[in-house]
C-alpha cells in the first residue's frame, strides 16, 4: 500500500502475524474493526479475492471492494461482480469507489 501511494488513507491495517488469525477466517476483520473502534458498517475492505477477502469481510458487516488484479479473475461473471459493494480494477479507483459505498 505504501508503494501504491494509497497508504494514508487506512487508519487500521491487520497483519495476520499480529493478530493471530489467517484470513479467510473472518475473525482477522472483526480483530481489525474492534481496533479501529469503529463499527463494523462504517469500515470498507479491499482485496483482490472473493472467498479470503470480500466475503469474510461481508460476514463481518464491513464494506468490500473488490480489487480486480493479482488473484482477481480476468474476466469476472456478473455474479460474482455482485458480491462486493464495488470493485475496481487499479488501485487509483479505489477513494472514489469507497466513496461510493459509504453512508
Amino acid at each position: 500500500m505504501r508503494r501504491d501511494g494509497i497508504d494514508g488513507y487506512f487508519e487500521v491495517w491487520a497483519v495476520s502475524e499480529e493478530l493471530g488469525v489467517e484470513k479467510p477466517d473472518p475473525m482477522i476483520y472483526a480483530r481489525a474493526v474492534e481496533r479501529s473502534g469503529a463499527v463494523a458498517a462504517r469500515t470498507a475492505m479491499g482485496g483482490d479475492r472473493l472467498d479470503y477477502d470480500v466475503v469474510p469481510a461481508k460476514r463481518c458487516g464491513m464494506h468490500t471492494v473488490w480489487v480486480l488484479r493479482g488473484e482477481a479473475p480476468r474476466d469476472p461473471t456478473e455474479e460474482q461482480l455482485a458480491i462486493p459493494d464495488a470493485s475496481v480494477k487499479t488501485l487509483r479507483e479505489l477513494p472514489q469507489a469507497l466513496e461510493s459505498i459509504g453512508d
